[in-house]
């Protein structure tokens, strides 16, 4: 709140919900990693919070969902490491 502007507002956002996963609270780690999604694209944390945000939503039993989020990290980011995982991660949901 004192520094909404700074460059390490969208990593203190994913950094809590990493948090929340770990503590498996999946729904406020998906919110959270979504602000990171939609707040700040350009942010080096995006494509973490795309990947571990679709991991929140199958562990909430939302996997139709998470495979969408799953291929589109795979389609606009392939070649990064998040895209191998993501790739992984889908093979393991057939």
């Amino acid at each position: 709140k004192t520094f909404p502007k700074h460059s390490y507002v969208p990593s203190a956002i994913f950094w809590q919900g990493q948090a929340y996963y770990k503590l498996k609270d999946y729904s406020r780690a998906a919110v959270l990693y979504d602000d990171v999604i939609r707040d700040y694209p350009k942010s080096s944390k995006y494509r973490s919070a795309m990947l571990k945000q679709a991991y929140s939503l199958h562990h909430l039993g939302k996997t139709k969902v998470a495979k969408i989020l799953l291929k589109e990290l795979v389609e606009k980011h392939a070649g990064s490491v998040e895209a191998t995982q993501a790739e992984n991660f889908l093979k393991k949901l057939k």
